[in-house]
């Protein structure tokens, strides 16, 4: 019997389901996380019942093992080292391998020490192309990611002058949106993707990113003990300011909530154990079943709660505390309710709006019904998985 599944899908599976009492458990959650079909499933463990065989050894080049001890590695691995994940963050990650491939692009020559026209030959100049390794060849400019990158390399170096060079600003290089995104969910939009969420970790963590705009690597750090549920404040991790923030909860019911999620799932650790890849791929396919016109993902749970908090009277300084975004990013991308405010308080107009804490309270209505629907539907087993 021959199956034709990737060796890295086949040790993912094995990591992932459980064999308790008689049977494999959490083979519905490997099959949405890694796109393999039940029955297919079902012939990778019945053709490796012990498990998958020891493959053979992976050759790494030789630079890699190299670049592990240059000085700019070791100042990554400390800016960006994840203690929860006991390694680096995706974003570590993504500016390490970077950096190990302009290391070996310069023959072996440590990060820290890049001067200007280091950085030019990655960059490209008004006469000269960026570094091939390094174009985007969608747009066949500077691949963002790695013009980030590059900029967090400068940081470390102590290049603080070519931070701030506008030959080097990473401005024009994202690629546009697609026509399938949208910046934030309208009301109509935030209940639609609640009614069809399946997963009751999936719709915990889309409520906690409506109502902080938290990003995911802070959402997912939360654990059990950061909640403190009798003066109804959450303690939150922020990676950008690299420090706890507390979050005042708007309304009783979101405590309540988290406190009868922990009970019910006997959780320990962390409220959300997945990594992100697998509660954007939950959140695409809410928005689908919810018949939404566009794709959604975690990102888009910041800007829609900066937007309806602006839309529902929150002042711009709140906001900017609350959240963690400049206010002046917020005034340049986040126009909810201008018009409204303005004719408020230059004409003495009424506001037609809801209170924060009373438009939170309407969604929790929804929240807790859902909640009630697919609790019993899941069960605790390595995550919150949707029984078959």
């Amino acid at each position: 019997m021959s199956i034709r599944v990737s060796r890295q899908k086949i040790d993912a599976l094995f990591k992932m389901v459980k064999f308790r009492k008689g049977k494999w458990k959490g083979k519905a959650e490997a099959s949405r996380t890694l796109g393999i079909s039940r029955p297919t499933i079902d012939k990778i463990l019945a053709l490796y019942p012990d498990g998958v065989p020891d493959k053979a050894k992976k050759m790494t080049p030789k630079y890699y093992e190299k670049f592990k001890l240059t000085e700019i590695a070791q100042k990554i691995k400390a800016f960006y080292w994840d203690a929860g994940l006991n390694g680096l963050s995706d974003r570590g990650k993504n500016v390490f391998r970077i950096a190990r491939e302009a290391f070996n692009i310069l023959k072996g020559k440590d990060p820290i020490y890049f001067d200007e026209d280091d950085y030019k030959l990655f960059w490209g100049t008004p006469d000269t192309q960026p570094h091939p390794d390094f174009v985007d060849p969608q747009t066949n400019k500077l691949e963002y990611a790695k013009g980030s990158a590059l900029k967090m390399l400068m940081k470390f170096s102590k290049r603080g002058d070519l931070h701030d060079d506008p030959t080097f600003s990473t401005k024009g290089l994202r690629r546009e949106a697609g026509k399938k995104k949208q910046w934030y969910l309208s009301t109509e939009n935030i209940i639609s993707v609640i009614g069809v969420i399946k997963e009751v970790d999936t719709l915990l963590l889309f409520l906690l990113g409506i109502l902080f705009g938290g990003r995911f690597s802070a959402l997912s750090r939360i654990k059990v003990g950061d909640v403190d549920y009798e003066a109804q404040v959450l303690d939150l991790f922020e990676p950008k300011v690299r420090k706890m923030v507390e979050k005042v909860l708007p309304v009783r019911s979101v405590a309540d909530l988290l406190k009868v999620y922990v009970d019910d799932f006997n959780i320990k650790g962390r409220l959300f154990k997945w990594k992100i890849g697998v509660y954007n791929r939950r959140l695409k396919k809410a928005g689908k079943d919810a018949k939404l016109p566009f794709e959604i993902s975690t990102h888009i749970m910041k800007h829609t709660a900066i937007t309806q908090m602006s839309l529902h009277g929150v002042d711009v300084d709140v906001i900017e505390e609350y959240v963690g975004t400049e206010a002046r990013t917020i005034k340049a991308f986040y126009r909810g309710g201008g018009e409204k405010k303005i004719r408020a308080q230059i004409r003495g107009e009424e506001l037609p709006y809801e209170k924060w804490n009373v438009y939170v309270e309407r969604l929790m209505g929804y929240v807790l019904e859902r909640y009630d629907y697919i609790k019993p539907l899941s069960e605790a087993t390595d995550g919150i998985t949707l029984k078959r």
